[in-house]
């Protein structure tokens, strides 16, 4: 595994973190301090640099590890992965580094290591914040310490998504809109707008934004149906952000097929279970979101 310069890895990490954050995937950041002797002296040269070999060579083969010179320090960069993930492998390697023969005393002195773990969930971060916050919380650290969870960019920024509920019937609209505000989302801010008609739908500029969109809708209605509906959204160049749901009183199966060929995601035939259907929308968010 090679080792990089922390400075060379910046434009990396950001490009990887744009996407990371766009699919949901966690970035973890391991920042490792070895020292020597009660003083808790940084290693001679010689010494980090067989630390830093012993470290590269049990890493994993997705893990990114890197120098920062200027600390003495030695990263981690565990892509895909979270800090329950990044404890497992530094548990590991102390492990294997206790147990291995190659270094283990400098001058009759244990070697040991103070570490911190980063989990990153938000897009707008630099390596530069994520360093200086390591470099803040391993100052803190008392001296019986031997790890630190940083929890600063864990937490993921609250999104936007658009839900549009069009349905002719006012009881069975109220409803449906009740059960999409009542689903306990702690990361997503809902924008939710009733319509009793296919035309008033799309004359409207709400589906127009760049915003997910969940569609629930019926699919007889006045003026345009759900079906042009479904023509009209599935026609838009930025089709995929639409999630679409079909109620329907139609159970044939040829009616079905014929929604889903022309891009419904869910079929609802009604009546069904409102819990149910909770349930579904928030498994739906949850893997989306």
């Amino acid at each position: 595994m090679p080792i990089i310069n922390y400075q060379v890895l910046e434009p990396f990490y950001r490009i990887w973190q744009s996407n990371a954050v766009r699919l949901r995937m966690p970035t973890t950041v391991i920042f490792i301090a070895p020292y020597h002797n009660q003083k808790m002296q940084a290693l001679p040269e010689v010494y980090q640099a067989d630390f830093t070999q012993f470290l590269s060579e049990h890493v994993r083969q997705t893990d990114v590890i890197f120098e920062v010179p200027t600390m003495g320090w030695i990263g981690i960069l565990l892509l895909g992965s979270k800090e329950n993930e990044a404890y497992r492998l530094l548990e590991r390697l102390s492990n294997e580094y206790q147990a291995s023969e190659r270094f283990f005393t400098l001058e009759a002195e244990k070697i040991s290591f103070k570490a911190s773990i980063t989990e990153i969930r938000q897009a707008d971060i630099t390596f530069e914040q994520i360093l200086t916050t390591a470099q803040t919380a391993l100052g803190q650290m008392s001296e019986t310490q031997e790890l630190v969870y940083i929890p600063d960019y864990r937490q993921a920024k609250r999104e936007q998504v658009k839900v549009s509920i069009i349905e002719s019937d006012p009881l069975m609209n109220r409803i449906i809109k009740e059960v999409v505000q009542n689903l306990p989302l702690s990361s997503l801010d809902k924008e939710i707008r009733t319509f009793v008609d296919g035309e008033d739908f799309l004359s409207s500029d709400f589906y127009q934004s760049p915003h997910n969109h969940i569609v629930i809708m019926n699919d007889v209605l006045p003026r345009k149906t759900g079906l042009d509906i479904l023509a009209s959204l599935r026609s838009m160049p930025n089709d995929k952000k639409f999630v679409i749901y079909m109620m329907t009183n139609r159970n044939a199966e040829s009616a079905m097929i014929d929604a889903y060929e022309k891009g419904v995601d869910y079929y609802l035939v009604k009546p069904f279970n409102l819990k149910l259907f909770s349930a579904q929308l928030k498994r739906m968010f949850e893997s989306l979101w």
